[in-house]
């Protein structure tokens, strides 16, 4: 049995949108200012446009509860789709090494992991009957 998301959770994932598009509007400011830092910058930008992707997708997962498979609550594997094409745009834009880049793509999928169950844990705890 899954219930329908508050208004309180979506308002926070809003917010936390916002921030996070401030924080990609910095991220792009900064690489620009240090051209030789630009894979990681690259990284940090691609977990964020996957962070606000899963946000985005997990409150609308939430409105359409009913019209949604059980198999779509969820939306790690679209998430991390979206930071690898990110990553691999950016790193042809940029011209980034192509070892250099899949040094920094490995642990940009995996920081990402670590930041979505901190954001999976509040959305199951309110559509579900249990938490985590």
């Amino acid at each position: 049995m899954r219930y329908p998301l508050s208004m309180d959770l979506q308002v926070t994932a809003a917010v936390m949108c916002v921030i996070i598009f401030l924080a990609l509007i910095f991220m792009v400011w900064q690489s620009r200012r240090e051209p030789q830092q630009k894979a990681v910058w690259l990284s940090l930008f691609s977990i964020g446009v996957a962070y606000m992707t899963a946000l985005i997708l997990m409150v609308i997962s939430g409105r359409l509860m009913d019209e949604m498979p059980a198999q779509w609550d969820h939306p790690y594997k679209i998430s991390c789709a979206v930071l690898a094409l990110v990553f691999t745009v950016g790193a042809l834009f940029l011209r980034v090494k192509p070892l250099k880049a899949l040094l920094h793509l490995l642990p940009s999928l995996m920081a990402f992991t670590f930041a979505y169950f901190l954001a999976l844990l509040p959305y199951s705890c309110d559509t579900m009957h249990m938490c985590l």
